[in-house]
């Protein structure tokens, strides 16, 4: 249901909303650590009219990472939160690491949206000359049994519904 890898990249994308979930953060650092990738890149939405709001958030991620052990450089992006909200934070990081010279990385979100995270990073990334890998972390529910949480059976139905839609408006293409 949600998809994994374990090859090495250039960088860890790890998305977040406004903030990063520490937890999430905490998986991401591990991931960087144990040699998966050179760098780590915080995806986090802008925050309108409050720029002070987002340096404060952004201050506190880089002091969470550091305590959590972060072994290498960290880079926070700032999307707009404006719909559809994975299709453009895409786009913008994308584009913004293609310019960087990155040629992989590593999407890490939590649970099951994963699955359309990377789909549509791997969309995006794919004419850019970047190679899009998947993993993830289940925080509010366990990847084993899912079914038995109403949390897991609540997100999994939202993600398979927000994933159609994204076909269906033809965010997402199916891969030929």
């Amino acid at each position: 249901m949600a998809p994994t890898s374990t090859t090495t990249a250039d960088v860890v994308i790890l998305e977040g909303g406004e903030a990063i979930d520490r937890r999430l953060l905490f998986q991401a650092t591990k991931q960087i650590c144990s040699g998966r990738a050179n760098r780590l890149v915080l995806v986090m939405h802008q925050i309108q009219g409050k720029p002070e709001v987002e340096a404060k958030i952004d201050r506190e991620a880089q002091i969470m990472a550091d305590h959590f052990g972060l072994c290498s450089q960290l880079q926070i992006i700032r999307t707009p939160n404006t719909h559809p909200i994975t299709l453009k934070e895409a786009s913008v990081v994308l584009n913004e690491l293609s310019l960087q010279g990155v040629h992989s990385a590593i999407i890490m979100t939590d649970g099951f949206h994963e699955r359309r995270s990377y789909l549509v990073y791997k969309q995006i990334g794919t004419p850019l000359g970047l190679r899009i890998l998947p993993s993830n972390a289940f925080l509010a529910y366990a990847a084993e049994n899912w079914w038995s949480s109403s949390t897991g059976i609540y997100v999994l139905f939202q993600e398979l519904t927000k994933t159609a839609y994204y076909y269906l408006k033809g965010y997402l293409r199916v891969a030929s």
